[in-house]
């Protein structure tokens, strides 16, 4: 479990990152735009804690 959580604290860490150079950005023309799954990510995270809940709470 200590694990997952580390791997996820990674991703939330690696959005803030992107999100402050965002900010820092002046002008549209310096944004490198590349797709991103973020809604898959967001549901394999969402996934692995519902394994981790279930387990948890059938014992």
């Amino acid at each position: 479990m200590a694990i997952t959580i580390n791997r996820n604290i990674n991703r939330i860490l690696e959005l803030i990152e992107n999100a402050s150079v965002f900010v820092k950005l002046d002008t549209l023309t310096d944004i490198k735009f590349e797709k991103t799954g973020l809604a898959m990510m967001l549901q394999k995270v969402a996934n692995e804690y519902a394994v981790k809940f279930k387990k948890k709470k059938s014992t």
